[in-house]
């Protein structure tokens, strides 16, 4: 990066290091319709899982600005069409908002872009600003299909999910005390620039929900079922050698009755 400098940037620093997150309070979304950048793709079907975000270590703000975040509202959708969601957004953006290598925030911008161009992102943290105002921090993370599909699994099987992400960006500019990645703005654009990279790391652990016992494991449905019915057998077993008791003591009862009669009837 011989040709673009943070220096501009007050305290700010190019830096390699991993950006991580927690995830909470997941949930999966299925969707279906056009797209805002592709209105006439004719639609597309996605499953998707949202939530919040919270990053471990570092912050996140906007360059000039104090104030610093931490907690981000969270997407995680499928890296299928990672290519194809860059190529219409870079051209968009683009078009917006050109190039322009006269600043220092220009040269970064471009030097992101060229890079992106080669491998898509599968990671993107953005903030929404309306009149001037910061109003929604969001983050967005692209996995494998087989992934994603096996996290949907473990949430749909109500089980307790604890997930953690680790993010690498293009580029990125960050302050060193107290750590925190800075967003900046180009000349003329419309919001501060996204932080887009990649994800590079994807883990999380379960544990078994309140109605998630018959997803313990293989056999274990087949397990329950034969419990309940060594129950059910000692219960009838139970129940008939009591039976066979009570009938044992009507049946002495009786004869006992019976003798009582006899006897009187000779004595008397």
């Amino acid at each position: 990066m011989t040709d673009i400098e943070a220096s501009p940037f007050g305290g700010y620093e190019f830096a390699t290091g991993r950006f991580r997150i927690k995830c909470l309070d997941l949930s999966v979304y299925r969707h279906w319709g056009e797209t805002i950048l592709e209105p006439a793709s004719g639609g597309k079907f996605n499953t998707s899982i949202t939530g919040k975000a919270v990053s471990k270590n570092d912050k996140v703000c906007l360059i000039g600005e104090d104030r610093d975040e931490s907690e981000f509202a969270l997407e995680l959708k499928s890296d299928a069409y990672a290519k194809e969601d860059w190529e219409v957004s870079r051209r968009l953006e683009e078009l917006a908002t050109p190039h322009d290598r006269a600043t220092p925030e220009g040269r970064i911008r471009e030097y992101i872009f060229d890079k992106l161009c080669k491998a898509p992102p599968t990671a993107t943290l953005f903030v929404t600003v309306e009149h001037g105002i910061t109003s929604a921090w969001s983050v967005s993370c692209a996995f494998p299909p087989d992934v994603l599909a096996l996290l949907e699994a473990d949430l749909l099987a109500r089980r307790d999910v604890e997930l953690n992400i680790g993010i690498e960006w293009v580029a990125g500019l960050v302050r060193i005390h107290p750590t925190s990645w800075g967003l900046f703005t180009v000349a003329g654009g419309h919001g501060p620039e996204p932080l887009r990279g990649y994800v590079k790391s994807v883990g999380w652990r379960m544990a078994a929900g309140p109605e998630a016992p018959e997803e313990a494991g293989p056999g274990s449905r087949e397990q329950l079922q034969a419990s309940k019915d060594g129950k059910i057998e000692r219960l009838v077993e139970a129940l008939v050698d009591g039976t066979r008791a009570l009938k044992r003591s009507c049946v002495i009862g009786f004869l006992a009755a019976l003798a009582l009669i006899v006897m009187g009837h000779f004595l008397w």
